[in-house]
């Protein structure tokens, strides 16, 4: 578990990348989230009920 954090603290250290990874990942899921709405519209399935 030390190690794990060791690992955190020296990717937090290493700066900016670390956000841009984040950012990637939380876009990429946003895209994804709205490509699956779009589809459920499209068959007209609509998750708002």
């Amino acid at each position: 578990m030390a190690a794990l954090r060791e690992e955190a603290v020296a990717e937090h250290r290493s700066g900016p990348s670390r956000w841009l990874t984040a950012a990637l990942v939380l876009s990429s899921a946003a895209i994804t989230v709205l490509g699956v709405y779009t589809v459920l519209e499209v068959f007209g399935i609509s998750p708002g009920g």
